[in-house]
């Protein structure tokens, strides 16, 4: 797979009627199995902005975005200051529960999460954060925000902070992140732990 690129897109005006928003509370989860699918074809999350990024500002980028979508105004520098040890360096995943835990917000980290956990949260209103590849394996790591899904044309939306809103076929999404551990972090409010926890298939 080395050297394989996406096709990462920017949808037109008209694609964007609905703004589709493409997991740590201390936990991480290494998942085998794959939780219920939800069974509508397609979801959106409604009023999560694009931030974009600064240098190596990614992952403090992606994390503004979903503040945002939970009405917490943050400054992109403000999150990088207190995520990065130093301007030039990139954001460790682990920096993301310990941000978004000051503002009341829980997280949880999943390794080997799929494309079915992304959904199952975005049916429950919870946004991921993802961090993979940005345009092709084996080069720049990139976080990124998951906006909604449509099964009937496979493909996932996008809040990135480098580009914008965007979509990916569900195959290019695989191959970008088949490398780096399938890393995601779900960002929620305290009040909904028990349902993030059955959308991921973990516990009753």
């Amino acid at each position: 797979m080395e050297g394989a690129k996406s096709n990462l897109t920017r949808p037109h005006s008209g694609h964007m009627r609905r703004r589709f928003l493409s997991l740590t509370l201390g936990a991480l989860l290494t998942l085998a199995l794959p939780a219920r699918a939800v069974s509508q074809p397609a979801l959106a999350l409604q009023h999560l902005p694009v931030v974009y990024q600064g240098w190596n500002d990614c992952g403090p980028a992606s994390i503004a975005m979903v503040l945002a979508y939970y009405d917490f105004t943050v400054p992109v520098q403000t999150i990088s200051r207190a995520t990065k040890p130093s301007p030039a360096s990139y954001m460790q995943v682990e920096a993301i529960e310990r941000f978004v835990s000051r503002y009341g917000l829980r997280s949880v980290q999943i390794r080997g999460s799929q494309i079915s956990l992304l959904k199952n949260l975005i049916a429950l209103g919870v946004p991921s954060i993802v961090l993979q590849y940005a345009q092709e394996v084996g080069q720049v790591p990139h976080f990124r925000v998951i906006r909604g899904f449509d099964d009937r044309f496979s493909r996932l939306y996008l809040a990135d902070p480098l580009i914008g809103y965007a979509y990916i076929s569900y195959q290019d999404f695989d191959t970008l992140w088949n490398i780096q551990g399938r890393i995601s972090v779900a960002v929620y409010p305290p009040a909904m732990h028990a349902q993030v926890m059955r959308a991921l298939g973990v516990g009753g």
